[in-house]
């Protein structure tokens, strides 16, 4: 075959690059070929002539070379001649083949895709320039600082290169089409420059851009600038309509830039420069994002400590308002990733179950397999094959039947990326994972290798140990054929349970959890519920007063609408964000220790949000429409702030400030005690919260809270239309139903129970599979003995009982060290379990039993073929 041949041409090429005579000038080549001439004529054949006249002229140790290269080559071309053979096994045996390729292919894929996510969020370093120098400084009750305290560290440290802030606006764009409004992160002057982003056209924010009258400069993404602007690219310099306000254009930010927080920022579509009150008034008003860039050879800790001492000295300085502030540093990409890291661990250890099982289950296959093909290997022994070249060529096929899994579950983890990032929760930076790079690419064929070497040792083994002798003996009438081989299925099918066992609790324990969430009450009524969010633009709404007036005209327009029961808002929606806490004082109470000021979330709502949402006064009134700003101020207070600071007393009329005891804040009277909400999610316990009137505390930004009295669907376009009605120039964002925002708080608990389940079932499936496989091999090497149990009088059930006590018996001791395992393993999903014990007796028993059931209609399947063999049939059975 000439194609072969060109192969082994080239290997030859690749091991030796020149022949051996290119490295001798003329003249040696000459006297070389002149003795070999000589010792022909003596009678030397024309190898051993060249090698006699080599050897003379000092040349051995190439020869010794190029038999080393000779070496290699043969190695190779047993490999090819290995692979071939591969080839036409598994094209002879079509049905095993397509089992194991489509079984591995599962397992492996599973394993990329899930590895191509972790690649993603946790290996991969973030773009930007020397990310593992990027941190964020944090406040001690939320994620912020305040703006004073911002500038004094960002003038008073060492260890920074630079430091800037961000945070989240909108803005209204009335350029090129209809009113909308965009998404915009407002910076301070060096965001950029810290991440190392480098605009594609124009430039970035200097720092006198950040002050009042010199800040009507905005930088495009490219999104939006190819988007609303056509990618013009002559854009720079050009103003566009922003809030009825001009502004230039100054930048057009890369392609591939889209910086994000999880649960912080959200990628923005515009940048505009933020304005920083350097006022000691706001001291205590922390709402800035930090980020900063370490020096280089700064360490964090190093970087903590200086600011531990910037902040005591501040907090000296400002008592009143900084006495127990901490601050504290974490790497941006730690923030980025959150709890993603312990989901997609418990992930990647799933997949790798799943594909121990599937080696398992191959192995298991190989193993039935190796009976037959015991002839071919005592044959090949007695031709004169060693032991190591029959392993080589054992393990080669069990490598390359991997493979084929490998590329096909290649295929599918190309699929399965992409089915993370539609599926993936927002909350989470699994949607950034689509596409599949080498790294990915690299483990997949390693661990496709890997798992041929995993399931080809057990059947390499016992195909390469046999001989010839005792062969002979067993099939003369000596022991049963296979004995070791049956032992090795039996392990194989222990381990397979053992490993399902595992991932079924795993499983179990998350979806009892699940359900534990899904009953806890979140403190209001889901059903019927529906919310739109206001955003004001300020250039339509500058005052606080025209602010409530359309949201009080926005309520009394809605709550007139034929299907509604009641309307209310809110500034932060239940379950969405985790709004900035703010420290607050008891009139009549000591001050709290320094250090030990408690914080609460202050909430702004209208008149009727209480009743809409159906939470409950349990003290006092709620916010009415008498509330104004010109009204004494009044707060309402959930429950667990009632019960910690007032437990044996009414807090109704009592009074409350924001700030410490010295700080000239407003007091303001608790009218009322409300249920406890969950505002941070189902599986948190209910905050300190304090519900201040919208009207009294002004804000441009209100979610409408809408009930129907029947069903809530059709009331979208009607809302809509009403508020249109109102200003029709008011950007409107889309209507939701708070049974889907409640959906999107367990998107992450949901998406890990739902692809664990996937796998727990998967393993399950693969598991009573074995288990099948296993009996119905022992039932086939047992069909002599039991055709003879049979003649001599033995009955169905006694058949049945012999078959089934082996495999109940190998099941339960695979249960047995599963439920050890299990016990040991389940402390990774320990911090994703509520209200659920990592030993819940109820998981456990039912997993025992889910597995004894599967095992049981296994193995009976084999068994009742077994009891219904014909005596006759069975003794000439062979």
């Amino acid at each position: 075959m000439n194609w072969f041949r060109e192969i082994q041409l080239r290997i030859r090429a690749l091991f030796r690059k020149r022949e051996l005579d290119a490295e001798m000038d003329e003249e040696m080549r000459s006297h070389v070929a002149m003795r070999t001439q000589e010792n022909i004529e003596a009678g030397m054949n024309p190898d051993e002539a060249r090698y006699a006249a080599l050897r003379q002229f000092g040349w051995v140790e190439s020869i010794k070379e190029t038999c080393r290269d000779q070496r290699g080559v043969r190695w190779l071309e047993n490999l090819i001649q290995d692979l071939r053979f591969a080839a036409r096994q598994l094209r002879k045996n079509p049905g095993f083949t397509a089992v194991a390729v489509l079984t591995l292919a599962l397992g492996i894929g599973a394993n990329t895709a899930v590895f191509s996510v972790i690649e993603r969020v946790l290996i991969r370093p973030l773009p930007y320039r020397s990310p593992h120098q990027l941190v964020m400084i944090r406040g001690k009750a939320s994620v912020s600082i305040s703006p004073p305290n911002f500038l004094d560290y960002q003038a008073q440290n060492h260890v920074f290169e630079a430091m800037a802030t961000f945070n989240a606006g909108s803005r209204t764009l009335t350029e090129n089409a209809e009113p909308e409004r965009i998404r915009t992160g407002l910076v301070t002057a060096g965001f950029f420059e810290i991440l190392g982003i480098k605009p594609i056209l124009g430039r970035t924010f200097l720092s006198g851009e950040s002050e009042e009258g010199r800040n009507n400069v905005v930088v495009l993404s490219h999104s939006l600038w190819r988007r609303r602007f056509g990618a013009n690219p002559d854009i720079i310099g050009q103003l566009v309509t922003l809030d009825k306000q001009a502004h230039f254009v100054i930048g057009v930010l890369p392609p591939d830039f889209a910086f994000s927080v999880p649960g912080v920022f959200r990628p923005a579509e515009m940048w505009a420069p933020a304005i920083l009150p350097n006022d000691n008034a706001q001291r205590g008003n922390a709402y800035l994002r930090v980020i900063a860039r370490l020096r280089p050879g700064v360490t964090m800790q190093r970087a903590q400590m200086e600011l531990d001492v910037i902040t005591q000295r501040l907090a000296q300085e400002y008592p009143q308002t900084l006495a127990g502030v901490r601050t504290r540093i974490v790497s941006l990409h730690d923030q980025m990733i959150g709890n993603s890291r312990t989901v997609l661990s418990i992930m990647l250890t799933a997949v790798a179950l799943v594909l121990l099982i599937a080696c398992a289950n191959i192995a298991n296959l190989q193993l039935a397999r190796s009976s037959v093909r015991q002839k071919e290997m005592v044959v090949r022994a007695a031709l004169g094959a060693n032991r190591n070249r029959m392993v080589t060529q054992l393990l080669t096929e069990s490598v390359f039947l991997a493979l084929l899994g490998g590329m096909l579950g290649f295929g599918l983890a190309w699929w399965g990326t992409g089915l993370f990032s539609r599926l993936g929760p927002a909350n989470m930076p699994v949607g950034t994972a689509a596409g599949i790079n080498w790294i990915v690419l690299a483990f997949s064929t390693g661990i496709s290798a890997s798992a041929g070497i995993l399931f080809g040792l057990a059947p390499t083994v016992q195909l390469s140990s046999l001989d010839l002798n005792s062969f002979l003996k067993e099939r003369s009438g000596g022991p049963a054929v296979g004995v070791s081989g049956t032992r090795l299925r039996s392990l194989l099918m222990i381990a397979e349970v053992a490993v399902s066992v595992i991932l079924l609790i795993e499983a179990g324990l998350l979806i009892r959890s699940f359900v534990q969430l899904q009953n806890v009450n979140p403190g209001f009524a889901t059903k019927n519920l529906v919310t739109i969010p206001l955003e004001l633009p300020h250039f339509s709404y500058p005052e606080p007063s025209e602010q409530a007036t359309l949201y009080r005209q926005a309520i009394e327009c809605v709550g007139r609408l034929p299907g509604v029961e009641a309307v209310g808002g809110i500034d932060d929606l239940p379950l969405t964000s985790d709004s900035d806490a703010e420290g607050f004082t008891i009139e009549g109470q000591p001050p709290f220790p320094v250090g030990q000021t408690p914080f609460a979330q202050v909430r702004k709502i209208t008149a009727g949000y209480f009743r809409t949402m159906r939470i409950p006064i349990i003290r006092g009134r709620s916010v009415s429409e008498q509330d104004t700003d010109s009204a004494l101020p009044v707060i309402v207070i959930n429950q667990s702030l009632a019960r910690r600071f007032f437990p044996e007393q009414d807090p109704v009329g009592r009074r409350m400030k924001f700030g410490s005891p010295t700080e000239q804040s407003r007091w303001m009277a608790i009218a009322g005690v409300v249920g406890d909400v969950r505002d941070l999610g189902l599986d948190t316990k209910a905050n300190l919260e304090v519900y201040v009137p919208c009207e009294q505390n002004p804000s441009s930004y209100l979610n409408l809270v809408i009930r129907a009295k029947d069903k809530a669907d059709g009331l979208a376009a009607e809302v809509r239309e009403e508020i249109r009605r109102l200003d029709k120039n008011l950007p409107l964002l889309s209507v939701r139903s708070m049974e889907a925002v409640l959906v999107e708080s367990l998107s992450e608990r949901q998406f890990l129970v739902l692809l664990l389940g996937v796998f727990a079932g998967l393993a399950l499936l693969l598991a009573a599979i074995g288990v099948y496989g296993v009996i119905s091999y022992a039932v086939s090497r047992q069909t002599r003995q039991i055709g003879i149990r049979m003649a001599l009088g033995a009955q169905f059930r006694d058949v049945l009982k012999l078959v089934l006590k082996k495999a109940i018996r190998e099941a339960l001791l695979g249960v047995v060290i599963g439920l050890a395992g299990a016990l040991a393993l389940t402390r990774i999903i320990k911090s994703q379990l509520y209200e659920v014990s990592r030993t819940d007796p109820i998981t456990f028993c039912s997993v025992v039993l889910l597995l004894f059931v599967a095992a049981l209609i296994a193995s009976w399947l084999p068994a009742r073929r077994a009891a219904k063999i014909n005596p006759m049939v069975a003794l000439r059975y062979e």
